[in-house]
């Protein structure tokens, strides 16, 4: 075990917390769901940039007291001290490695999923315009519902035996994978699915489900950060559907495919895919999704509360990476190595090494007197 390990990890723990607690007061707040939803994102990936702070840069170190540092010490020091330490750090990595093993056996299915995924065919009814009686992704009834947003997004459309739920994925390029049995809807039920994936895309939830990932597995032990995984998945479904549907007629057949989507409600869910996420066995989710769309007063504009909205929503992130900056002074002492005699933590190891590797020195090292002694005859 590194001796610096009960220092990082309690360390970023107060530190995760009090962003969590700060991004869910903010969140109360926030205009609507898509501000919600932006103000999560933000909170997961301050929490992973203290996270790569802590381990690759020097910290602040205010608490230098020797009476402090003394008592930090000796609750590392203890030989059972030690030993709980031991504890702690091996089951955080097994922990760790289970669940990054995880995330890459989803990763393989995906990759697999859409290696024999085909391109959809949108089989239309009957009853739909001559002009689109068979029609792919290129149909006129496609393009006149997200003409630009496909054009934009360069998005490609498939339909897998193995999907059980509609999903979005982004790597290198966005698609949009179906089950077979959605391309079999009515029209206006299938165009509000594609929909919903495509404001998925929008928003950027493939990266940000990805980044929420890193932080659970980061973070594994930490109960906050699970029940804010669960608050930022709600508020990325609410905020798709806000952002996928402008009428009240998208709204009705939006509601009907969500319906029909939530029937096999015992489908195995995706583990890493954005999606409709219908299979979540929560039904408080499609109920507040659905209050949240019937609620909205879709006849009128809604241009300036947006904007309003946006202006809001910039400011709340601004406070909340302002928050995380300052929330990097707040270091334990726990480092059994650590002395109270420079104000900055020395580089780690790794940190240090390449940047030495490119011609920058800096200090990997603890002051000690004699290292003190040192630098006043070099200075001297």
């Amino acid at each position: 075990m590194m001796p610096a390990f009960p220092e990082i990890v309690v360390s970023l723990t107060i530190q995760c917390t009090f962003v969590l607690l700060l991004t869910r007061c903010l969140v109360r707040r926030a205009a609507n769901s898509i501000a919600a939803d932006r103000l999560w994102s933000c909170g997961h990936l301050m929490i992973l940039l203290l996270s790569l702070a802590g381990v690759l840069l020097p910290h602040l170190r205010l608490f230098r007291s020797e009476s402090l540092l003394s008592l930090c010490h000796q609750a590392t020091m203890f030989p059972i001290s030690q030993t709980f330490w031991t504890i702690v750090f091996w089951t955080w990595v097994s922990v760790a490695s289970v669940l990054i093993v995880n995330l890459l056996r989803s990763l393989t299915q995906m990759s697999l999923t859409l290696r024999h995924a085909t391109p959809v065919l949108i089989r239309q009814t009957a009853t739909t315009r001559p002009d689109s009686v068979c029609a792919d992704i290129g149909s006129t009834s496609f393009r006149e519902s997200s003409t630009a947003e496909l054009d934009t997004l360069n998005v490609r459309i498939v339909t897998a035996d193995s999907c059980f739920t509609p999903f979005c994925w982004q790597l290198h390029q966005p698609v949009i994978v179906l089950p077979v049995s959605v391309t079999q809807f009515p029209d206006e039920e299938l165009f509000a699915v594609v929909r919903h994936e495509l404001a998925h895309l929008k928003l950027g939830h493939p990266m940000m489900l990805f980044l929420q990932r890193l932080v659970e597995i980061g973070f594994w032990f930490h109960p906050l950060v699970w029940r804010a995984s669960k608050a930022a998945s709600m508020q990325r479904e609410l905020a798709a559907d806000r952002t996928a549907n402008g009428s009240s007629a998208e709204v009705a057949g939006f509601l009907r495919s969500l319906m029909r989507l939530s029937v096999p409600s015992f489908a195995r869910p995706h583990i890493l895919p954005v999606g409709l996420n219908l299979f979540a066995r929560d039904v408080s989710m499609v109920q507040r999704r659905v209050d949240q769309l019937l609620s909205i007063d879709w006849s009128r504009p809604h241009c300036e509360k947006n904007s309003q909205s946006e202006s809001e929503t910039r400011g709340r992130t601004r406070l909340l990476a302002v928050a995380s900056v300052m929330l990097t002074a707040i270091w334990i002492p726990l480092n059994s190595e650590a002395t109270g005699r420079a104000l900055f933590s020395p580089w780690p190891s790794s940190t240090a090494t390449l940047l030495q590797e490119v011609g920058f020195s800096v200090r990997d090292y603890e002051l000690d007197s004699h290292r003190v002694s040192e630098q006043f005859h070099a200075e001297d």
